[in-house]
């Protein structure tokens, strides 16, 4: 679903912008105006593409609400998580992609229901050439999502399959989380989800977690901290 930034309700998307970044102060109230003139409010439920890869680059994507999941995917079937999009933060892959008048080279996925604002190109463009605190906001965001990514990808190329399994249990344990699938947990790892079930195992059989059912249970945390070390 989507809905027209309006100048009747421009003022409290303004407004949730600035809850949620400190990019936009009072002064910058003009700049949110011509980021915000031909702007959409876009509506996704849980499991739809946001984008996907070879589709057409044509907005850019701010998200108000809910969790978003970058991911490259193979032909085989395969993929890995790149980063997450944040409430207050920008979709670094579209950015890249406006810039360079490119199609996306990667999937983006709604993990819960998401709210975002989607500019237009030509709006985006000259908010950056024209709004010095629009600048600033993509910059510094370009700086941790790059960090981030490449993070993502020093993990795949020298940190065991065992120490990244290890910890992604660990992270879901101490958010109280139980509820994931082996596909969901080989998209995270970027390996294959046959690795993964076959670790688990060795895991369980060793008494460190218990398995059922798309549910996995930490017994042993000192032995998964020692293994994610």
């Amino acid at each position: 679903m989507a809905i027209n930034v309006s100048a009747s309700n421009r003022t409290c998307f303004k407004n949730r912008l600035r809850r949620l970044t400190t990019h936009f102060g009072e002064d910058a109230d003009s700049d949110l105006d011509m980021l915000l003139a031909g702007a959409m409010i876009v509506r996704l439920h849980p499991g739809q593409f946001v984008f996907y890869s070879g589709g057409a680059c044509d907005a850019f994507l701010i998200l108000l609400a809910g969790s978003v999941r970058v991911q490259l995917s193979s032909s085989r079937g395969r993929a890995v998580t790149l980063c997450r999009v944040a409430p207050g933060d920008y979709c670094v892959v579209t950015t890249s992609c406006l810039l360079k008048d490119e199609v996306y080279p990667a999937d983006g996925v709604a993990e819960t229901a998401a709210d975002f604002i989607a500019v237009p190109k030509v709006d985006f463009l000259k908010a950056l050439n024209c709004s010095p605190a629009f600048r600033g906001y993509i910059f510094d965001g370009y700086s941790s999502n790059l960090a981030t990514i490449i993070g993502k990808f020093e993990q795949l190329a020298f940190v065991p399959i065992d120490a990244r399994l290890s910890s992604a249990l660990l992270d879901l344990h101490d958010k109280g989380e139980r509820s994931i699938t082996h596909l969901q947990l080989s998209v995270e790892l970027g390996t294959a989800r046959e690795v993964v079930s076959r670790r688990l195992k060795h895991f369980e059989s060793s008494g460190w977690i218990r398995l059922a059912r798309g549910r996995i249970t930490v017994s042993n945390r000192d032995e998964l901290m020692s293994l994610s070390d």
